[in-house]
């Protein structure tokens, strides 16, 4: 990826929108942008699935889990919410956040 060029900024995109050298570190590319793209692109489809269930799905247990889709999906969430936090909260305690934040 060139210096300067811009990354798009995904609802789930972990690294918002930064130009490339400008204001990281790194360039993402060398700290997993396969597996940052393939995050995004996963988030994208569980939200696109949840999105066309309805009561009766959302309500409908989960056995291997012992708990309705619902809550699963609500674990789910929570789960990435705080691991996402972690991130940022380490990104901006070394310094590596874009200049306007």
């Amino acid at each position: 990826m060139p210096e300067g060029e811009v990354i798009a900024a995904p609802l789930l995109d972990l690294f918002a929108t930064a130009q490339v050298g400008a204001h990281l570190p790194f360039a993402p590319a060398t700290v997993g942008l396969a597996a940052r793209s393939r995050a995004i692109a996963v988030n994208a489809q569980l939200a696109d699935h949840v999105s066309r269930l309805d009561t009766a799905a959302l309500d409908a247990p989960v056995e291997a889990w012992g708990q309705s889709v619902r809550r699963a999906v609500l674990g789910i969430l929570a789960h990435n919410s705080y691991h996402t936090a972690e991130i940022i909260t380490v990104r901006h305690m070394q310094g590596w956040w874009l200049a306007e934040t």
